[in-house]
């Protein structure tokens, strides 16, 4: 563990995991069964770890700034909003990963995680045209990911397992 990852307090941690439990993900879409941010990082976390992930607290916090936000926010809008610059370089905020490639596999979960949100918002009922183009979508970013990462045909099958 990093030495400012070692100042993130108990209390800090409540915090953030209040704010995050609050804030809705993929807000913008209409859910059958809405998620919390929180849910969506502690299962990011979870596929991090059960792929060989070493940093699993940076990747359950990988969205952390979305508690300061108080929305679900995209990377790309993120990038553009300075406050979240700012935010993050707060050495009580910039829990980040060491390796390079460990910060790539959890941008590999991270897609995996919408793609099973997907999934299982399609098998509730919600038929929605747009969450399949999405889908569709971030499969070819994930797959390229895995490819990037040489998992491709590992990343192939468990999609296929997890979004049965």
């Amino acid at each position: 563990m990093k030495e400012n990852q070692m100042d993130f307090t108990f209390i800090k941690l409540k915090q953030v995991i209040n704010r995050l439990h609050r804030v809705s993900r993929f807000t913008s879409y209409t859910m059958i069964k809405p998620k919390s941010v929180l849910e969506h990082s502690a299962r990011v976390a979870m596929l991090y770890q059960y792929l060989g992930g070493k940093e699993v607290f940076a990747a359950l916090m990988h969205d952390m700034s979305e508690a300061f936000l108080g929305f679900d926010c995209p990377s790309p809008v993120k990038a553009k909003i300075p406050a979240i610059k700012e935010f993050e370089l707060l050495p009580e905020h910039s829990i980040q990963f060491i390796s390079d490639d460990e910060k790539k596999l959890c941008k590999l979960c991270d897609g995996i995680e919408l793609l099973i949100d997907l999934k299982e918002q399609q098998s509730l009922g919600n038929q929605t045209t747009e969450l399949m183009e999405i889908y569709d979508q971030v499969i070819e970013e994930v797959m390229e990911r895995a490819k990037a990462l040489g998992r491709k045909s590992e990343i192939k099958k468990l999609i296929q397992e997890l979004t049965k």
